[in-house]
């Protein structure tokens, strides 16, 4: 029987932008999939644009769960997800972001009956401008990564992380203190102290439009790299803020300066 992947998404206004999250995830072959979108109470017609997907949904044969009301942000908004996930497999899928091609989920699938020790997948993920969707301006690449590079704040990108439900009953769900880091908390007790078993997929599995929360701003770095140093103090970690500060270089070597819309 094949294994069901429950895909969340917290959405917040997201009418402008969901409709490609919900299209990509119609258009995968893989076909056993949940697809849960948790709203949190928008006051614009995010959850019409949702349900006008509904019939195409049942028609793919997917399970469509929609979740609205208010919430302390969108770590709160995941964790409403993951209860109410039915899956063997739960990801995150933000409301602007969008799978890179039909086969993601497949080839989620496929990593894991290739290789059933496996507790977490996850892959690359490429940032595109809102409106120039086809030109991609910065890459986020996940080969090489260890879990001691935590401790320079680096982490694998969490929109193409795919892990088995029992990682959650484990290690817990998202810390919703959080405003940004919340993903690099959680990777820090499953990834660095847990030691689960992994498998980075040699793809591109997400694209992601640029202006999200942790990359808004100087200020939202500032806020990321303070987040990053209360995650190291509640575990007991070693910690350098300049140390830390590696991971705004990293994404700034892999910018694409030239690239216009």
């Amino acid at each position: 029987m094949p294994v069901k992947i429950s895909v969340i998404t917290a959405s917040l206004d997201s009418a402008a932008v969901i409709t490609s999250a919900l299209q990509s995830v119609i258009a995968q072959t893989y076909g056993c999939v949940e697809h849960i979108v948790v709203d949190g109470a928008s006051t614009d017609n995010t959850v019409d644009v949702v349900e006008s997907f509904r019939q195409r949904y049942g028609l793919r044969g997917y399970s469509l769960k929609v979740i609205s009301g208010p919430d302390s942000g969108i770590y709160e908004a995941m964790n409403r997800g993951i209860e109410a996930a039915t899956g063997d497999i739960i990801g995150i899928l933000n409301s602007d972001d969008f799978f890179s091609s039909t086969e993601e989920l497949s080839a989620v699938a496929a990593a894991y009956a290739r290789q059933p020790a496996i507790e977490a997948v996850y892959a690359d993920v490429d940032y595109v401008r809102p409106g120039h969707e086809h030109r991609i301006v910065r890459r986020y690449p996940s080969k090489g990564f260890r879990p001691w590079m935590m401790l320079l704040g680096m982490q694998p990108p969490h929109p193409s992380f795919y892990c088995r439900r029992e990682v959650y009953e484990r290690f817990g769900k998202y810390d919703s203190r959080y405003r940004i880091a919340g993903d690099f908390d959680f990777f820090v007790r499953c990834l660095y102290k847990g030691r689960i078993a992994t498998l980075r997929l040699d793809r591109t599995m997400v694209t992601m439009r640029t202006g999200g929360t942790s990359d808004r701003s100087i200020l939202s770095h500032l806020q990321g790299l303070w987040e990053h140093q209360l995650t190291y103090m509640r575990h007991r970690m070693p910690t350098c803020i300049l140390a830390d500060s590696i991971q705004l270089i990293h994404k700034i070597m892999h910018l694409k300066p030239f690239a216009r819309p």
